[in-house]
Order: C-alpha cells, then structure tokens, then sequence
C-alpha cells in the first residue's frame, strides 16, 4: 500500500470492515427474507424498494456530501446500515413483513455509503494510480467476504433457526459502529458546497464519453437490479442451508481474489475498453449456460466464472467513469454532481428490471421467467459496453 496516500489507506480499512459486515451477515439477509415464506417474490420487492429509495437518496446524499464532507456522508450510510440491521434484530421471523421499511434504510444507507465511497475514491487517488487502489482495495474487500461468510456460515449451522440469525445481525451491528468510528479518521479535501446539478445535465459543451457512460450506466442498472441479489439467493436455494452456503461463498471470494490481484496487475488506460468488452461477452455466455441448466451445478458453475468476470468489466467501466469527469473543464470541481448524474440511469435500470421479473412472474411463475429474463439481462449489459467504447 505504499502507493496510497494516507487518507487512501483508510479508505480501504473503511472498505474491508463494510464488506466484513456484508459478508457476516448481508449475504444471509436476502436468504433470510426468503425463508421467513419462501418467495423469490417478496425478496425481489425488498430490493425492489431499496434500489427505488437508493436512487432517489442518493441524489440528496450527494448534496449532503458536498456541502459537509465526505467523510461524514460515509459514517451517515454506517448508521443507515446499522439501523436495517437492528430492524432484522427486532423483527426477527417476522421480517418479511417489514419489507418496506428495510427496503428503505437498505436504500438510503448504500446511497450514503456509496455517495462518499465514489468521491473519497476520486479525490483520494488520481487516473494512473486509480486502477492500483482498485486492485488493492478489492484484494482486501475479497479477504473480508471469504472469511464471514464461512464463520457466518458455521454459527448458522451450530445455532440453528432465528437465534442464529440474531447472533450474527448482532456482531453485524457492532461492526457498522466500528466501521462509523473508523470513517471519521479520514481527512478529505472538502469541495466549495455549491450543488451545480445543472451544469451536469445541461452542459455548455456536451461530453460524448461522457453521454456514452449514462447509456452505459442504464444498462449496467438492468443487469445489478437482478444479478446483485439472485446468484446468491439461487445459490442459497440449491446449496441447501446456510453451511453449505457460507462455504460455497468462500470459495467464490477466493475466486475473485485471484481477479482482483490479475486485473490490479495487468489493467490500463490502454486496455480498459478490451476488458469490459471481453468480460461482458464472456458473462452473457455463463448466464445463458446457468438458464439452461437451472439447477445446483448450473448456478454453482456460473457463480465462479461470474465473480472473476465481474471484476474484468466492472473496474474498467469505474475507471473510465472517473476518465470522462476528469476530460470535462469543470469535471475536478462538479466530481460529486457526476457521480449523482450516474446513478439515475443506474437506479432507473435497476427499477425496470426488477419490475418487469415481478410482473412476468405473476403470470408465468417464478423460476420459468429466471430462464430467459437472465439472459436477456445479461444481452443488454453487453449492449452498454459496447456503447461506452
């Protein structure tokens, strides 16, 4: 980590101990929305509200970041966190009743977060050391979700039932405290608290790369509305309880820690287009083999190509992200009004996909729809790469 600076080196601590939380329990909550009556259904309206209430958040949380800092948006969204994870306390089997308010503090708490996280990263690092702290951040965030999910799993299997659960939201919850504390070490730059939202979505002169990373940005929304949750719920599914599931998660973190350190490593400016062109192709391929062979050696196949594959487009399409804002004149001073002007699309694709699976799923049943709307899904994503370049 010599390469980072010191405020960067805590931005990643920030980021294990998240992604420690998530991994201790965030990939168990929509598992255990599923158990608590067995609907994909109910779990996908979950994410459904948290997606809607993210994109919307998200724009407010923008605004909050730039008029009181970064680092304190980002120990915002800690307490958002918190709060879902103390609800799912409280409610226990009953949780599937609360959908809405979870899907809201889940929403609001990851636009907060992910608000500060895109502008902490973009004034913490610049382009040339970009896909550096990339590598270095996710081989850190890859440790953190290979170990929980296998301790997370053996609590579950040796304390069975609600009990389990709790144990676990409740180490989550002292984690988000502490990931909170953590936050507030960070020493950003600040910005001129002016919001110019307008400047963005009206611009004196137009960016190109810059409309082709929104276009992207939609299509991106249309494959993470349904692959961000429905890999792990399937997963859980077919593995057959939490144990199995815990390992199999483990596992696949490995899988993409081999692909962080390969991507942090070989990843440029010069080949960042060839990668996400390459990576989306390759994942349209394992999804259409995953919806032909729907079953536990399907999903299971899919999951480890997917994971490493993830990585090969979804850095390269972060970076030339933050390469557009940078082309742009006033791209430094409006970085957070950029970052807030690409999650619409993205939220708004997220939206469209989820409900388009709930209403065809209410006619067709739910595991038919999976077959052929993943693949579709993953068709479109294919189509915003090549958008982009």
């Amino acid at each position: 980590m010599a390469k980072l600076s010191p405020a960067a080196r805590i931005l990643v601590w920030v980021q294990f101990l998240f992604n420690l939380a998530m991994g201790l329990a965030g990939i168990f909550v929509n598992a255990f929305l599923w158990k608590t009556n067995h609907s994909i259904a109910a779990v996908a309206r979950f994410n459904l509200v948290g997606f809607f209430v993210a994109m919307i958040a998200f724009q407010a949380a923008a605004w909050f970041t730039k008029r009181y800092r970064s680092s304190v948006s980002l120990s915002v969204g800690m307490g958002f966190c918190a709060g879902l994870t103390l609800l799912l306390l409280v409610t226990g089997e009953q949780a599937g009743r609360w959908l809405v308010p979870l899907g809201l503090l889940y929403g609001v708490g990851m636009a907060c977060y992910w608000a500060a996280l895109h502008t902490l990263t973009y004034d913490l690092t610049g382009d040339e050391g970009r896909d550096y702290f990339y590598g270095i951040s996710g081989f850190f965030n890859t440790v953190a979700v290979t170990v929980a999910p296998l301790a997370s799993g053996q609590l579950l299997d040796a304390i069975s039932g609600v009990q389990g659960y709790r144990l676990i939201f409740g180490l989550t919850l002292a984690n988000f405290i502490a990931t909170m504390l953590v936050s507030r070490l960070i020493r950003d730059r600040g910005s001129d608290r002016d919001y110019r939202w307008r400047e963005v979505w009206l611009p004196a002169r137009p960016n190109p790369l810059w409309r082709r990373i929104m276009w992207a940005h939609l299509f991106l929304g249309v494959r993470d509305g349904m692959f961000s949750w429905i890999t792990l719920l399937l997963l859980f599914m077919y593995t057959g309880g939490e144990l199995a599931f815990g390992r199999v998660n483990s596992v696949l973190s490995l899988t993409g820690l081999l692909a962080y350190q390969l991507v942090g490593r070989f990843l440029n400016p010069g080949n960042r287009r060839a990668a996400l062109t390459g990576g989306t192709l390759a994942h349209l391929l394992v999804t259409v083999f995953m919806a032909v062979f729907l079953n536990v050696y399907g999903v299971v196949i899919y999951a480890f190509f997917a994971i490493a594959l993830v990585v090969v487009w979804s850095v390269p399409l972060a970076s030339l992200s933050f390469e557009a804002i940078e082309s742009q004149g006033e791209g430094p001073r409006l970085r957070i009004e950029y970052i807030a002007a690409r999650e619409i699309p993205l939220g708004i694709g997220r939206v469209i996909t989820i409900g388009t699976f709930l209403l065809l799923a209410a006619r067709f049943g739910e595991i038919d729809v999976l077959r052929w709307h993943l693949p579709v899904v993953a068709g479109l994503l294919v189509v915003g790469s090549w958008l982009v370049r």
